[in-house]
């Protein structure tokens, strides 16, 4: 008997879906090739970490000979150091510096795989962070956040597949995404697995934003899944764009791992947005010396000088989902048709909140 597909892979499955998508992806042996390659990178979308637990005898058959490590003994002086050890090994050295650009210590494990697609080695991660705008480089982290893995996915599909007509060769694909043949049949069983699933009823469904993948699932996704409902994370909300420059500016800075931690960027970017319900562009986004509080401005057009347009407290906004978020904007939407408008200032200045307040121009 097959093991139930956990909830999260599930919710990752799904979301990527819809993203892929709303995103252009729409027609349906596309999206399934699409689907089929990002389901075995992903090892069945339960993971936006590449898993290193290697056995000796399992690390040797797949990096033969890599960074001069042919022996099993050499494999299990390795394979005793766990994931870092492995990471650096493998991806590290003479190899990773002339394949993946891995040249500072570290960077093997620093620029492991993640995401959809496993972004893996720094030179990847500088060119997806100069197409996308993202500090993918200074923060590594990022790509495996949902929202990003599924942007890098998507634009690494655009780029790298479709731009060269091979989205419909799965062994063509599987060498422009994985620099080799690695689980070729894997990838070929799972594109005839979603081209059986992605049928003529199943895309229409996805055009008005449900999941219905025949005997898999027939549902609506629900809101909690950040599926089912748009929020500001998907392309069709009106706020989206600048849900958009929030994350990347708040992408920017330099705040804390322990801050970042989860969807960090996510939540903060949202309720950004949602506390500043009537800004038109987000120009500025700066933090507080102590890190506690993050200040949105917004640029005069005649002045060129900033306004205050919102501020967020890090840690309560840190328990916010990005759908709570999206409610509050609406709810404020719909409060801003009935009422006059009236601009409130925040209580606390950028510069109040301690000196040298940090600033970032998205």
């Amino acid at each position: 008997m097959k093991r139930p597909i956990p909830a999260e892979a599930l919710n990752n499955r799904d979301y990527l879906l819809l993203r892929a998508y709303r995103g252009g992806i729409r027609d349906a042996k596309e999206l399934a090739a699409f689907m089929g390659q990002m389901q075995v990178e992903s090892a069945g979308f339960r993971s936006m970490h590449e898993n290193l637990n290697y056995r000796p005898a399992r690390l040797l058959e797949v990096f033969p000979g890599r960074n001069g490590m042919d022996r099993l003994d050499e494999a299990k002086a390795i394979t005793r150091g766990g994931a870092v050890v492995i990471a650096n090994a493998m991806y590290g050295g003479k190899w990773g510096a002339n394949n993946l650009g891995n040249t500072e210590p570290g960077d093997g494990w620093r620029f492991h795989g993640r995401g959809y697609v496993q972004l893996t080695g720094r030179a990847n991660y500088r060119r997806a962070a100069l197409e996308m705008g993202l500090a993918l480089e200074a923060r590594p982290d990022l790509a495996a956040d949902r929202e990003v893995a599924a942007g890098i996915a998507i634009h690494f599909w655009r780029e790298r597949v479709a731009a060269k007509g091979l989205q419909y060769d799965v062994r063509a694909a599987t060498r422009a995404i994985n620099g080799g043949t690695k689980h070729l049949k894997e990838r070929g069983d799972a594109t005839e697995y979603w081209q059986g699933r992605l049928t003529p009823a199943a895309m229409k469904a996805l055009d008005q934003g449900e999941i219905h993948l025949g005997r898999i699932s027939s549902r609506k996704v629900s809101s909690a899944e950040s599926v089912g409902r748009i929020d500001m994370r998907d392309p069709a909300h009106p706020a989206h764009e600048r849900y958009m420059q929030a994350f990347r500016s708040l992408s920017a800075l330099a705040i804390t791992p322990e801050q970042m931690s989860g969807n960090w960027t996510e939540r903060q970017a949202a309720a950004l947005v949602a506390a500043s319900p009537h800004l038109t562009s987000l120009d500025t986004i700066c933090v507080s010396q102590d890190g506690r509080r993050l200040f949105a401005l917004e640029r005069n057009d005649e002045a060129g000088s900033l306004r205050k347009i919102g501020y967020v407290d890090v840690e309560p906004t840190n328990q916010l989902s990005v759908e709570r978020s999206t409610r509050q904007w609406h709810e404020q939407q719909a409060a801003s048709t009935q009422v006059p408008l009236r601009l409130s200032t925040p209580p606390l200045l950028p510069e109040q909140a301690g000196p040298s307040p940090r600033i970032t121009h998205s």
